[in-house]
């Protein structure tokens, strides 16, 4: 390593962008002037770059806020490894942020990320950036770098996301749990809210669980199914999927066939009731039209009007009932009165 010497100072040297490789004990030997052959004295220091990495996990189409190193700062950069991914070289830009210029570098992914609450917290002067409807593939590592001066501060969060999916077959239902980060994934199981209640689970891929659910669904199998995932660090997240039984049909439709069957017979005679009165309404017609005119206080020849005597209008129904009618057209109405008789016998 390189040294520089600063009179009456001594000597030092630099780690510029320490990593957590650099970490290990640094020996400075120091060589006294003399005479005879210089003494060596030797100073060890001991450096360890602690870059703790946080694990969080959340569901799709959830947000989070994702924390930077809680010191002051000029700029913040975020950078992006897809999951499951080891590889540095993919690491990537996907947000940033100055606060004296008040600009964000603008792509595809900055839309899907703000800085959380203010844009600089002047209480401790750090900052958090809001990650937005996150889908399954935004899972991964981020780095969030906050620079101050010539200062880099740095804090790495692992970040899993959980999708829960339901597929509907003729016999089942089929509940997937995918998850990313797997190396990060201590267990992935299925758990009904009743305890009791065992559920078979089975590999639905790298990354996946699932449990099958019969079909038709009964009071046993109702309830919410929960994906639980518990991650290296002990942390445990879950996501719930409930499970119902199809609506039944009200009580009115099922339980009271004779209301039913009531209705259908009233609805039924409402024509016929309704043909009924056209007939009489067109044979009314009819009759005023041929010129029939109906009189109850004329008198035929020399038999009495039952309706202007009253002895006869107080004595009881006859077999027969007379009607006094005056034709005034050339055909007879007693021709439709036996019309009528005949048909009622």
């Amino acid at each position: 390593m390189r040294s520089k010497n600063l009179p009456g100072t001594g000597t030092f040297t630099k780690l510029p962008l320490v990593q957590k490789s650099d970490s290990g004990a640094y020996v400075c030997v120091v060589q006294a002037w003399a005479k005879s052959r210089g003494t060596l004295f030797a100073f060890n220091v001991d450096v360890n770059v602690d870059d703790p990495v946080i694990s969080t996990a959340t569901q799709m189409q959830m947000s989070l806020i994702l924390r930077c190193p809680i010191v002051p700062g000029d700029y913040v950069k975020l950078y992006w490894v897809p999951h499951d991914t080891s590889k540095q070289d993919n690491m990537r830009l996907v947000y940033q942020y100055d606060r004296w210029r008040n600009s964000t570098l603008l792509t595809n992914e900055s839309k899907r990320f703000q800085v959380a609450g203010p844009l600089y917290n002047a209480m401790n002067e750090s900052f958090s950036i809001l990650l937005l409807r996150l889908r399954l593939k935004d899972g991964g590592l981020y780095v969030c770098k906050v620079f101050l001066n010539d200062n880099v501060f740095s804090r790495s969060t692992v970040l899993s996301i959980m999708r829960v999916k339901v597929l509907e077959y003729p016999s089942k239902l089929e509940l997937s749990c995918a998850f990313t980060e797997r190396s990060h994934a201590r267990s992935v199981v299925w758990r009904h809210h009743n305890e009791n209640y065992k559920l078979q689970m089975f590999n639905n891929g790298p990354g996946s669980v699932k449990t099958i659910v019969p079909l038709p669904i009964t009071p046993n199998t109702t309830g919410n199914y929960s994906c639980i995932l518990q991650l290296n660090d002990g942390q445990v997240f879950q996501a719930i999927q409930e499970v119902t039984q199809p609506l039944e049909e009200t009580s009115a439709d099922v339980t009271n066939p004779s209301m039913f069957a009531s209705l259908s017979a009233l609805l039924l005679l409402v024509p016929l009731v309704a043909t009924a009165v056209g007939v009489l309404l067109w044979r009314q017609k009819h009759i005023s039209d041929r010129g029939i005119e109906q009189s109850l206080s004329v008198h035929l020849s020399d038999t009495e009007n039952i309706y202007e005597n009253p002895d006869v209008r107080e004595a009881p129904p006859k077999d027969s009932v007379y009607m006094d009618l005056n034709p005034t057209g050339v055909d007879d109405i007693y021709k439709e009165l036996e019309r009528y008789e005949q048909c009622q016998n």
